[in-house]
């Protein structure tokens, strides 16, 4: 299976409907995304940006430091890459030189799983060194020197998931729906089962699309911050978290059975919350750090003191450390590791006492 497209597979897919021009507005429009790949080291930066407090016109003291690095062979995105898709027509190869790092698009090979960026951190990439899985670099000051990563516009290349996405969107603007087909058959109990199986394969072609109409549709109706509140200190519908656990989509008129039978409780929304300043930062890590985690996915899971660090930011009235770290416990999920390394003792030696 094709997992890369360069600049003219694109083009040649399109049947030449497509120039390099269009390919460089799809990517400011988000649809597509330029990469390369690399192997180096990805260095994570914490950058802090102070107002000059003696004329807040001039430049303010910035302080930078390492969060953390990893040696990485994969595909990646920068915004060097968007000015070169319509350079490729140049008759001689054209490069230039990236240091920034936007995305991440696939790591084949790391030696350790990256972490997610915190706020005012920001990632940049080297070239590999001796010795740079085990050694302490100091990356700050190598960056002072560092003249940039080469590249040229042919390595330049797309993911096949944004291509495939691309293609599919067109297609399903072209063709017309078509419901029905007619067969020559003397048989009616055959042509209705045809019809059957077309009405079957249609239906599970538009399933998805109606399962997001359905959800906007639920949103529209119940914010989302509003939803978690109600499931921590009401119970939400569990007829809805089945359905939701499951994948499927639940319409009004279930919603409306399910009440006038007794079969959930219901929610209002407008009724104001019991609430403490420990419970809204639960609110908050569950909607900052784990609404959107999926263990399956090989996603890192926020480390305990990036939890903890953020609840004091945010939450002024939760400082103690205690409550803090027992806040990040209720919230993480039971398949997701803290971070860090825990040291244990498991046969402690009784100390020997020498003779007197």
């Amino acid at each position: 299976m094709k997992k890369y497209y360069s600049i003219d597979k694109i083009i040649q897919k399109s049947d030449y409907q497509l120039d390099h021009h269009d390919l460089k507005d799809l990517c400011i429009r988000g649809q597509l995304t330029p990469c390369i790949y690399f192997v180096g080291n990805i260095v994570c930066i914490h950058e802090e940006r102070h107002q000059n407090e003696i004329d807040a016109r001039e430049l303010g003291p910035h302080i930078r430091s390492i969060s953390w690095t990893n040696t990485f062979k994969g595909y990646i995105n920068s915004d060097e890459f968007l000015n070169f898709i319509d350079s490729s027509t140049a008759p001689t190869d054209q490069t230039n030189v990236f240091f920034h790092v936007q995305k991440i698009i696939e790591y084949i090979d790391p030696l350790n799983k990256f972490q997610s960026l915190a706020q005012d951190e920001y990632l940049k990439a080297f070239p590999r060194m001796t010795d740079d899985d085990i050694r302490n670099i100091r990356w700050l000051v190598e960056d002072k020197h560092f003249e940039g990563n080469p590249f040229s516009s042919t390595e330049i290349v797309f993911h096949y998931s944004e291509v495939d996405a691309l293609f599919s969107a067109q297609i399903q603007r072209e063709e017309d729906i078509k419901f029905f087909n007619e067969y020559e058959t003397s048989s009616q109990s055959d042509q209705l089962e045809r019809m059957r199986a077309q009405v079957k394969d249609l239906e599970k072609e538009k399933e998805e699309y109606l399962k997001k109409i359905e959800r906007l549709e639920l949103e529209l109706d119940i914010k989302h911050d509003d939803l978690i509140k109600a499931s921590v200190n009401n119970g939400l519908l569990s007829a809805i978290v089945k359905k939701l656990e499951d994948k499927q989509s639940i319409s009004v008129d279930e919603l409306t059975h399910l009440q006038e039978n007794g079969l959930c409780e219901s929610i209002n929304i407008n009724k104001k919350l019991y609430t403490t300043p420990a419970l809204e930062a639960v609110y908050g890590v569950i909607q900052e750090h784990w609404i959107d985690y999926d263990p399956d996915s090989n996603q890192p899971p926020p480390k305990q003191t990036t939890v903890t660090n953020w609840i004091k930011k945010h939450y002024p009235a939760v400082q103690a450390e205690d409550i803090r770290r027992y806040i990040d416990k209720i919230c993480r999920h039971p398949k997701a590791k803290k971070g860090g390394n825990t040291k244990t003792i498991d046969n402690r030696k009784t100390p020997k006492v020498s003779p007197q």
